[in-house]
């Protein structure tokens, strides 16, 4: 079976609003905050990691940065459609703010594969992130984290199986380790070895 993962960067490439960058945290507490500090960068820098990892295993991976969120996801399901792609890994990649301090895998509520990819890439950050309290691992519907519903919801029509990766929070003390590199690293790599489990499995 191919083994094909989709690692989409939120925040980005939106052509309705260019300037989106997503959350952004004071990291070094200096009271000023650059580009290099929002999400959508710190998202590019843990992905690479992800990407890297899940090519080293023999996956093929194929990023997506721009356009609607709907639009990527038609992308998505066409392409697994016209290349006879059995079954495929679409990652909406962020990173969470609002001081909270776990790390979160949100899944289609209608999803059994989705909830069950969750719980292997849960598994895999909640072992490599001391930081995080907890790695919670929840379903997204119209009727409870809309936010995080939105990011996969169109590739459920599909033949990929959709996931909402927050691992950490950018306004987090705690978590300041995890927006360094080292700390993007294993971010990006917990994210590739819970791939490479829900495939293996």
């Amino acid at each position: 079976m191919r083994k094909v993962v989709f690692l989409d960067r939120h925040h980005s490439g939106k052509p309705h609003n260019p300037l989106d960058r997503g959350a952004w945290g004071d990291l070094d507490q200096n009271g000023r905050t650059g580009l290099e500090e929002t999400e959508a960068m710190l998202t590019a820098r843990y992905l690479w990691y992800c990407e890297l990892k899940l090519i080293q295993k023999g996956f093929a991976v194929l990023p997506i940065c721009d356009g609607r969120y709907s639009a990527r996801h038609d992308r998505v399901n066409g392409y697994c459609r016209s290349m006879d792609i059995p079954i495929a890994v679409y990652v909406a990649a962020h990173i969470n703010a609002g001081g909270g301090e776990y790390g979160a895998c949100f899944h289609d509520w209608r999803s059994e594969q989705g909830e069950r990819l969750a719980r292997r890439v849960a598994a895999q950050l909640n072992m490599a992130c001391v930081e995080l309290s907890k790695v919670v691992v929840a379903p997204a519907s119209h009727d409870a984290r809309q936010n995080a519903l939105a990011t996969i919801e169109g590739i459920y029509e599909g033949r990929a199986v959709g996931l909402c990766f927050e691992p950490f929070f950018l306004d987090s003390l705690e978590h300041g380790r995890l927006a360094t590199e080292e700390g993007l690293r294993l971010v990006g790599e917990s994210l590739a070895r819970g791939i490479v489990s829900y495939f293996e499995g």
